[in-house]
């Protein structure tokens, strides 16, 4: 990835803000909506910590888990913690569909969750260090944790990601190693490796029961990481394997060290297809979500070359990011970077010198037909960040290129500018559109880079990240410090028609973005010292802290809201409540 793309300080302004403060750390892990235009948040803290009116206290050098909830005003109504006397924490959380919050995540020792205590079977390792359990749980709209269930084995086990199965229960990913028991049904990893572990999928029913449980992997490592509910009772489910790894009735072997996987469980807990990606060195996939067609949308990172479908592609520096498509009905997109020489399915692509960017599709049967690039010269980087569905089997791709760099039948220049790419159903770039850097300002090169896309509606980008200076159609911004926060929207024909800006005299950066449903957009990322949101001003409560603002489908940023304790916070992703 671009060394000179570093986050640095900037400002904004919002009409209102919450925050969570504390004495020690909290940290924000996942969002989803809560069906009315709120959102829930889950994380861990240390230490005395405060979210809203409501104030816990966990150990000062061990993490308890919480959940709050956040209104669509932009207040805290409520909160709830869970955990006990060792280290524990939630990554995953999701809309019930009745506006509470079903939590995944894991425990060490014995913790509590609601009335419901539980004791991780985990055993001390090598380190001295006890291993976790995984659990499951469940919050009312109210606030209130009504169930909770456990899960794993003597070793080391993880709940990774969550999704709502549409009926009010859960369809949850992560990984265990060794014998684990998720309900009634008993797993035995088939790694070889004293560290290896396999990914698993469980469905647990609305009144907190796992019904099934299924698992992939292989001899080496191979984890889940990341959920998202197929419309039809089933899971999508992304994450990484290294080594000979089965996924159902489909082998796989990693080309490198290890690659990504995507992998449909049926209703039934049956693993019925899979695909994978990746190259000659280390690739991952880190987030999915559903395309609204049955498909999936996949994000993760790639370096050295990487193969995506018929497609190789080349990361241009350390590490490069991808987005890609599956479709179950007919085919999937799938985004991100690669150098040198990458095989994508049967297609070969090979990178000039630098980092390249590739989008690649794959059919509903799993297989990569398709894969494309953003070539360059020898001097060139690019880099996808993030890609969303334009709601006609195509994709909208944004990141961060610099020197000349043919995307498509167009020719970009740029020391250090960002882009929005569309690519059609067929694979083929038919338009792109860059926002602009000076070539230098005092100090040096400045730095433009798009980190968030969002399908508009309507076939248009709406589209986050963070920039020093640089223009944006007819907008010319500067930022207010080192770095501020920027949104824009790109119509469906490639045109930027407005871009707004947010920040303060630090370092600011936006990274996740959602259609509110109206051709706006909720937008979520880090601030550090003063900001402006507007016309609200935030002020940070350690070194940076979590925002939320809206922006309006005419490019006015109407709210924000904050939350963070005394050290370093940050909003990864967001999704609109419905």
């Amino acid at each position: 990835m671009h060394d000179d793309l570093d986050l640095k300080a900037g400002r904004g302004l919002s009409e209102w803000a919450v925050g969570a403060v504390g004495t020690g750390a909290i940290i924000a892990t996942s969002i989803a909506h809560d069906g009315a235009g709120g959102a829930l948040v889950t994380g861990g803290f240390s230490g005395e910590a405060s979210f809203g009116s409501t104030s816990f206290q966990s150990g000062d050098d061990t993490f308890d888990v919480f959940v709050m909830h956040v209104t669509a005003s932009g207040a805290i109504d409520w909160a709830v913690r869970a955990g006990g006397a060792s280290s524990d924490i939630s990554y995953g959380i999701a809309h019930d569909g009745a506006g509470g919050a079903l939590v995944t995540g894991s425990f060490n020792g014995k913790a509590t969750f609601g009335s419901t205590s539980f004791e991780a079977s985990g055993d001390y390792d090598v380190f001295g260090m006890l291993s976790s359990d995984l659990f499951v749980m469940h919050v009312t709209a109210s606030g209130v944790i009504d169930w909770a269930v456990q899960a794993g084995g003597t070793d080391d086990d993880e709940g990774s990601g969550i999704a709502c199965d549409g009926a009010g229960g859960a369809l949850v990913t992560g990984y265990f190693s060794g014998t684990a028991s998720f309900g009634n049904t008993s797993l035995a990893s088939s790694s070889l490796l004293s560290s290896g572990h396999d990914p698993f999928v469980i469905h647990v029913s609305a009144s907190g029961a796992i019904d099934w449980a299924v698992q992939a992997g292989g001899t080496r490592d191979a984890r889940g990481t990341a959920i998202a509910y197929d419309g039809a009772g089933g899971a999508l489910v992304s994450g990484l394997f290294s080594g000979k790894a089965s996924f159902g009735s489909t082998s796989f072997e990693s080309r490198g060290q290890y690659d990504v996987f995507v992998m449909h469980v049926t209703a039934l807990g049956a693993i019925d297809w899979a695909v994978r990606a990746g190259g000659t060195s280390f690739d991952q996939s880190d987030g999915i979500a559903h395309d609204g067609a049955g498909g999936a949308l996949v994000t993760g990172s790639f370096r050295a070359v990487a193969s995506f479908g018929s497609t190789s592609l080349s990361c241009s520096s350390t590490e490069n990011a991808f987005v890609m498509h599956v479709n179950v009905s007919s085919q999937t997109m799938s985004q991100g970077v690669f150098s040198g020489a990458q095989w994508f399915g049967s297609t070969l692509l090979e990178s000039d010198n630098g980092y390249d960017t590739f989008v690649m599709h794959v059919t509903a049967m799993g297989a990569i037909d398709w894969a494309i690039q953003g070539e360059g010269d020898t001097s060139s980087d690019n880099t996808a960040y993030s890609i969303a569905h334009d709601g006609a089997r195509g994709a909208l791709v944004t990141g961060a290129f610099r020197g000349k760099v043919p995307f498509g039948p167009a020719v970009h220049t740029s020391d250090n500018g960002a882009y929005v790419m569309h690519v059609t159903a067929s694979g083929v770039i038919d338009w792109v559109v860059q926002a602009s850097t000076p070539a230098t300002i005092a100090g040096g090169t400045t730095v433009i880079a798009g980190r968030g896309i969002a399908n508009d509606g309507a076939g248009g980008a709406l589209v986050t990240g963070y920039f020093e200076a640089g223009t944006f159609g007819s907008t010319s911004l500067d930022s207010r410090g080192n770095l501020d926060v920027f949104v824009m929207h790109v119509t469906a024909s490639g045109a930027i028609d407005w871009a707004v800006q947010a920040g303060g005299t630090s370092s600011d950066e936006g990274t996740g973005i959602a259609c509110d449903g109206a051709g706006g957009a909720f937008v979520t990322g880090a601030f550090s010292g003063k900001a402006l949101f507007g016309s609200a001003s935030l002020v940070s409560r350690g070194y940076q802290d979590v925002f939320v603002m809206h922006v309006t489908a005419s490019g006015v940023i109407d709210w924000a809201v904050q939350a963070g304790g005394r050290t370093d916070e940050q909003g990864t992703g967001i999704a609109y409540d419905g």
